[in-house]
């Protein structure tokens, strides 16, 4: 019961007590931004609960993805979106390339449909960005104003989002890494804080470079090690008998270094000559096998306990090939690092299904002609237009939609008059163009303030 009321209480903080959750079709608009279309049954069923007092409508959409890593398992993509207009066509939700991206880019398979729930979000405060690839290079551009403009065309921002920033006929793909104070926000009418953190060549690079670096001082340490192991190996080899004992043999040691001397008894057992090879290579005899010639013979550790004499090694001077039998010696491959260099170099564009693919490259073509454009768009919402008072004076004319753009935050009344006239008091679009202008409470303008790393 008390869990019971504990996700009564989340569902009422999340949604407002506002209820709309629908299973709809995704299909491809060529909208920028991340405002989505719905069906007007949509605004419908939200109407009756006076959703519009609650401000600007704000969407979760998700869909849950079959994982197999191992086991079979779901794993639920999410993104957020506000919404344009309530004109697409029934059981079907309108996603413009932004959205897509950002839902489907890792999804293999296009889900069927989609679920679209309303919710309300907190207000951010803070963002942390992320140019995908190698980022904006050494390309001079004014940043703040080109993520002002990007971020002007979007209600909403959730971590894992990829944002669009258009320059010189280029997209950038710009990743959300991090916000707060929650993990999907509204940023409408807020001073949001926004953190560039190095894009992803960069910190490849500089995760390549520390390895480098980390390994150079591996190998370093190592080599100190075994020069050190080699040494103790050395002073701990059993002296060498006296020049005058008859039971002796001479034993050359045929190495890729050279062929070094030693002498030792008949009755020494062969580990004496592995651990001479030890002090000299700094690895273990197990590497290693000794090799006679005419007739060939081989000696390994296995018989290390035997004397030289059983093993045959009694002559005045014994000549021994010392060769490797383990792989060790086998150098990683380092093509791994120069290709992971040289896919860091690239710009990724996310891939998306053909519709929405050729739904990105309209806008593009659109935004590069019309970057400036002030052509004011056709309004097609179907949506409650409230009473207007007929009367010359303006402020009069539109007092019930003003007293409702105030209380949603609003509060420059001569620009909140001036949209009203230009859309015909249609409130939806009001409040979507005053958001996307900037206006804030107080007619303060809302802003971004970019810190870079």
């Amino acid at each position: 019961l008390e869990r019971q009321e504990q996700q009564a209480l989340e569902e009422q903080r999340l949604t407002g007590g506002i209820k709309y959750l629908q299973q709809l079709r995704p299909v491809p608009t060529k909208g920028d931004g991340d405002k989505i279309t719905l069906p007007v049954s949509a605004l419908e069923e939200l109407d009756p609960q006076n959703a519009l007092e609650l401000g600007v409508f704000t969407f979760e959409l998700s869909f849950d993805e079959d994982h197999h890593d191992g086991g079979a398992s779901t794993l639920k993509r999410q993104t957020h979106a506000g919404v344009l207009e309530f004109v697409a066509e029934e059981g079907t939700v309108g996603l413009p390339p932004k959205v897509a991206t950002s839902l489907f880019r890792y999804t293999k398979q296009l889900p069927g449909s989609i679920k679209v729930r309303f919710v309300r979000l907190e207000k951010g405060r803070f963002a942390t960005l992320q140019p995908r690839g190698e980022g904006f290079g050494d390309r001079q551009i004014d940043f703040k104003h080109m993520l002002e403009r990007s971020l002007k065309t979007h209600t909403t921002l959730t971590e894992g989002d990829v944002l669009f920033v258009r320059h010189g006929r280029e997209t950038f793909e710009v990743l959300v890494a991090e916000l707060k104070p929650e993990r999907a926000i509204n940023i409408l009418n807020t001073d949001l804080e926004v953190d560039m953190i190095p894009c992803e060549a960069v910190v490849k690079k500089k995760e390549a470079e520390k390895r480098l670096e980390e390994e150079a001082a591996r190998a370093v340490t190592l080599a100190k090690e075994k020069e050190q192991w080699k040494a103790n190996k050395m002073a701990n080899l059993a002296p060498e008998p006296s020049a005058d004992e008859r039971l002796q043999v001479k034993m050359v040691l045929r190495m890729s270094e050279g062929q070094p001397t030693r002498r030792f008894l008949h009755s020494s057992p062969l580990r004496t000559v592995f651990d001479f090879i030890e002090a000299l290579t700094g690895e273990e005899a197990g590497h290693f096998r000794l090799a006679a010639t005419y007739p060939r013979r081989l000696f390994g550790v296995d018989s290390a306990d035997k004397s030289l004499q059983e093993l045959g090694l009694n002559g005045r001077q014994e000549a021994l090939f010392v060769e490797k039998v383990s792989a060790d010696d086998i150098l990683p491959e380092p093509a791994a690092t120069e290709e992971y260099g040289e896919a860091s170099i690239a710009r990724p564009r996310t891939q998306l299904p053909g519709a929405w693919e050729e739904a990105r490259q309209t806008l593009e073509k659109r935004l590069d002609e019309s970057m400036h454009s002030t052509a004011v768009p056709a309004i097609h919402a179907m949506e409650p237009i409230m009473p207007v008072a007929q009367s010359a004076d303006q402020a009069t004319k539109w007092q019930a939609q003003l007293s409702e753009l105030e209380e949603m935050g609003f509060m420059n009344r001569s620009l909140n008059i001036e949209v009203l006239e230009r859309y015909q008091g249609r409130l939806l679009r009001v409040v979507n163009f005053l958001s996307e202008m900037g206006s804030s409470a107080e007619g303060a303008g809302s802003g971004v303030t970019v810190m870079e790393d």
